[in-house]
């Protein structure tokens, strides 16, 4: 009798924990965006270009299930801090960074970062195609948990149209894609991989990598159009076969030395059950030297 009213005890107290912290203790989808994709700055031969962007965003809504604030997917995605650098030499090569960091905002409205995820890669480039190599890792920051990690080497094919024009406020700087849009279609291979999943349950491999990214600027920039899809196979089954896709579609303007853009971010297995999306509110601000 004692044991059965112990064991009823622990039940409830875990029945009530779930119900006051739910975001804690629910796990959604971590967030993985497409990174090391922007465009090498054009340069003459033998010139050296180094630019970049500085982005900040707000995760405003989400579904039932969250866009999670760690790698394991656990948290709720509050604030989204982004640096992404490139060093262009002649536009033919050049080494690509991007730095990511994340808040959770399950805890409250915290400042603290709970995720750290960076990309290092070699690139080499000519007018309308693109080789790099990648090493990309995710790391929690505010507790110990999983963190994954992978190289990868992708090829990227560009297309585009309109007139080119240099980057929004950034003296000096030709962006390489030319506006008013442009596409690019990427397939990448996971060379060594041991963590990183192929869905947002954290179930499989990343294996191979099928993306595509449009732009478009209307009304000389003020009406901005983006879309990105990034589809995934897992290295474990039917490995050929997209098992997860992360897309993103957004709409935003561009200001004299910014760009502001609200995006619609999901996460969805393809070959099971799981989805997870959210608003994100973001200003992205690019810089460069010459």
């Amino acid at each position: 009798m004692k044991q059965m009213l112990k064991r009823d005890m622990t039940l409830l107290s875990v029945a009530l924990l779930l119900l006051l912290f739910p975001s804690a203790s629910l796990a959604g989808t971590p967030f993985r965006p497409l990174l090391g994709q922007a465009p090498l700055s054009k340069a003459d031969e033998g010139e050296r270009v180094e630019a970049g962007f500085l982005r900040y965003g707000r995760f405003i809504g989400s579904s039932e299930s969250p866009i999670g604030s760690h790698p394991d997917g656990g948290g709720q995605a509050g604030n989204l801090y982004h640096l992404g650098l490139h060093d262009s030499f002649g536009g033919k090569a050049g080494f690509v960074s991007d730095n990511l960091f994340l808040t959770d905002r399950s805890v409250g409205e915290s400042y603290r970062m709970s995720q750290f995820d960076y990309l290092v890669g070699l690139a080499f480039a000519q007018e309308q195609w693109r080789v790099q190599v990648d090493r990309e890792e995710a790391l929690p920051l505010d507790r110990k948990g999983f963190g994954c990690r992978y190289w990868d080497i992708r090829g990227t094919f560009f297309i585009s149209g309109g007139e080119e024009r240099k980057a929004p406020g950034v003296a000096n700087v030709r962006i390489s894609s030319p506006r008013p849009w442009r596409a690019a279609f990427t397939i990448g291979h996971f060379i060594k991989n041991r963590s990183a999943p192929a869905r947002g349950d954290m179930t499989g491999l990343a294996f191979l990598r099928y993306a595509a990214e449009a732009e478009a600027d209307l009304y000389k920039g003020k009406l901005k159009l983006a879309a990105a899809a990034d589809f995934l196979t897992d290295k474990n089954r039917r490995r050929n076969v997209p098992a997860r896709l992360g897309l993103s579609l957004g709409i935003g303007t561009e200001l004299a030395d910014c760009e502001l853009l609200v995006s619609h971010e999901t996460d969805e297995i393809l070959d099971g059950p799981g989805f997870a999306s959210a608003w994100l509110l973001s200003a992205r601000y690019p810089f460069g030297s010459k």
